[in-house]
């Protein structure tokens, strides 16, 4: 890049060609002073801010670089490409809720976001696959199956027989098709008449979303946290299912909601089901009994629903299926909640709660104080609620740890990059990896770099010179002594008269 000499010629020959490099050299470092300030970038975890700047850096340094070198140019591509990979990792940590059919699961996941985002209508089947994450505004994004996936998806549901062309068609879904399908994702501001277009059951539209995305700036979770409100396993359509399925898969943790009553045969089932997808780590499933309030007496009734899942849950069920929970993680992870109940005491604090629902929870008050007065109670039925308690466990059990193995993981990435850049500029190509280490310099330093490089150039020339004279006495000094033999050897030739 920033040639110093090289034998057969060299590049500073003069002074003048000194300044002009020196010029060149300063005019790089000013336009990497500039991308280094241009640093943009939002990690999805705080601990790996530092990590995400620097390699914005070192992609604006390399940026720079590919002006200067163009010779190099395709490897220098190959480093950009890796760390714009880098910079799209979202170091993700998924909540999948998966659930029996009316068990709450949506009600559970409002409660747990405190805002009434996930679909509750009265369609037991959740068709659309919804995420809820961190957003520094609401926004809601909606992303369309393909015609292939459309394709795939119209023949499962021909292969299970089930009823859902018969809804698609009450529906009047096909006189929407051509404007949703194969339809690149949208963004529109997050709002309940949004979400009920795209999610709801009775809108024809929510046969051709494959995925709703909702950010928010209240979300309760760290910025690479996603919930994940799933199709049912269940779902008639079993493309729909293996959706759930690969989600349950690579889920870190699974709420698996369960209505709080004995357990029967379609229930056990599906908790068969949701545990076959594991990939044998059942200590990520926390099997939650749902509608706990509306138990007759909640914590004597729940003693004895817990006894008998404990039981089923740690039985090798022949035929039907295992969970793989031992009786201490069924002891751990068998946990009651009621999402109806903390959503209620959300919007009670709040101040937004109807004129029904103030009747439901004053209803639940007295149930367990035998008063109807709300304010008193509202920080005791939130604590009945056990929603705070599960955020607890899934903190102390999975995320802590979990996000320090994103963290370095993260990092070990990264780390990977940096070693093969320094590699490349060290063993490869020398001049850029000290016009590389100049980002970290400032003018004085590359000054001196030059004025040392000037007086090499000087040594050179002279060590140059010096030899130019060498070779010329030795070129004399040959001819002489060649002349001289060429002599002796007639001389010998004569006196030998040959």
């Amino acid at each position: 890049m920033f040639r110093v000499w090289r034998a057969g010629g060299g590049e500073y020959q003069n002074h003048e060609n000194l300044k002009q490099t020196q010029a060149k050299v300063q005019k790089f470092l000013k336009e990497c002073q500039k991308a280094r300030a241009d640093v943009q970038v939002r990690a999805p975890l705080e601990g790996l801010q530092g990590v995400f700047e620097q390699a914005v850096q070192n992609r604006n340094f390399l940026k720079v670089l590919q002006g200067y070198i163009p010779e190099n140019a395709q490897e220098l591509q190959g480093f950009l490409d890796q760390i714009e990979q880098f910079l799209k990792r979202d170091a993700g940590f998924q909540i999948a809720f998966v659930g029996t059919i009316k068990a709450g699961k949506s009600t559970l996941i409002n409660a747990m976001l405190q805002k009434d985002y996930a679909s509750v209508d009265v369609n037991p089947e959740t068709a659309v696959l919804t995420k809820f994450k961190y957003g520094s505004k609401p926004l809601t994004t909606i992303r369309f199956y393909s015609v292939a996936e459309w394709a795939r998806l119209l023949k499962s549901a021909t292969d299970s027989g089930g009823k859902f062309f018969k809804e698609y068609q009450q529906s009047k879904a096909e006189q929407e098709k051509d404007k949703w399908l194969g339809m690149s994702a949208i963004s529109e501001p997050l709002s309940k008449e949004c979400l009920a277009k795209y999610t709801s059951s009775r809108s024809p539209v929510h046969y051709f979303v494959k995925e709703v995305l909702i950010e928010f700036p209240e979300f309760p979770y760290e910025k690479n946290i996603v919930f994940v409100d799933t199709p049912g396993l269940n779902d008639p359509v079993a493309y729909r299912s293996n959706v759930t399925r690969d989600y349950i898969q690579n889920a870190n943790v699974v709420l698996m909601c369960v209505e709080c009553k004995n357990l029967q045969g379609q229930e056990l089932d599906t908790i068969f089901r949701i545990f076959d997808n594991t990939c044998g780590h059942p200590e990520k499933v926390y099997t939650l009994g749902t509608h706990y309030d509306i138990l007759n007496n909640p914590a004597k009734d729940w003693e004895k629903i817990k006894a008998k899942w404990t039981e089923w849950l740690t039985t090798d069920h022949t035929g039907r299926g295992k969970t793989g929970y031992n009786p201490k993680l069924a002891q751990q992870n068998i946990i009651h909640v009621s999402g109806h109940l903390s959503l209620l005491c959300t919007l009670a604090k709040q101040g937004a709660l109807s004129t029904e629902e103030e009747k439901q929870l004053k209803k639940l008050c007295y149930g367990f104080f035998e008063s109807d007065k709300i304010a008193p109670h509202l920080k005791e039925l939130q604590k009945i609620s056990n929603v705070e308690a599960i955020h607890q466990r899934i903190k102390e059990d999975v995320l802590d740890s979990a996000q320090q193995e994103i963290l370095e993981d993260t990092r070990r990435s990264y780390a990977v990059i940096q070693q093969e850049m320094k590699h490349y500029f060290g063993n490869h190509a020398k001049s850029l990896g000290e016009s590389y280490a100049s980002v970290r310099g400032d003018t004085a330093q590359i000054n001196a770099k030059l004025e040392q490089d000037r007086h090499k150039l000087e040594e050179l020339e002279k060590s140059k010179q010096e030899f130019e004279s060498l070779i010329a006495d030795f070129d004399a000094e040959s001819k002489s002594v060649l002349d001289n033999l060429d002599a002796e050897i007639d001389k010998i030739i004569k006196e030998s008269g040959v």
